[in-house]
């Protein structure tokens, strides 16, 4: 007896629309934007197919050689365009937090050097007997 095929999981086409409309939103394209610089990466698209893709009930299928472009487009892999969107914006929101954080200890060091800087001006200033408190 043959043995039938397991149905298909459409989880990693859905995950791929909505990385697709991430990657759009991110940019601030329109569906026609994205279309054209798609068919300029070779691969012709409408802009009512990327519509399709993304927001469609029941979504338009992916063709194998739209992640190539889509990931050529938006200037990633095609292993990180699989990511799902959320795992991305996470990863973008702790890099956020990242450079958040060393310009934070960079602008804590500028305000010691500065410190440092103040105190030897004053104490230089004392030696030639001015007191900028009394000016």
């Amino acid at each position: 007896m043959p043995k039938t095929n397991p149905g298909r999981s459409a989880y990693t086409e859905q995950a791929l629309a909505r990385r697709i409309a991430y990657e759009r939103e991110q940019r601030g394209w329109s569906y026609q934007v994205l279309a054209k610089r798609m068919g300029d990466a070779g691969c012709p698209i409408d802009q009512s197919a990327v519509y399709k893709i993304e927001k469609h009930n029941p979504p338009r299928r992916i063709t194998v050689d739209e992640p190539v472009a889509f990931s050529t487009v938006f200037g990633v892999s095609v292993a990180d365009l699989l990511l799902p969107a959320n795992v991305v914006a996470q990863a973008a929101v702790h890099d956020a937090i990242n450079r958040i954080s060393a310009a934070a200890v960079e602008v804590a060091d500028a305000q010691a050097h500065l410190d440092d800087v103040t105190q030897r001006a004053r104490a230089a200033l004392a030696e030639l007997g001015v007191d900028l408190d009394t000016l």
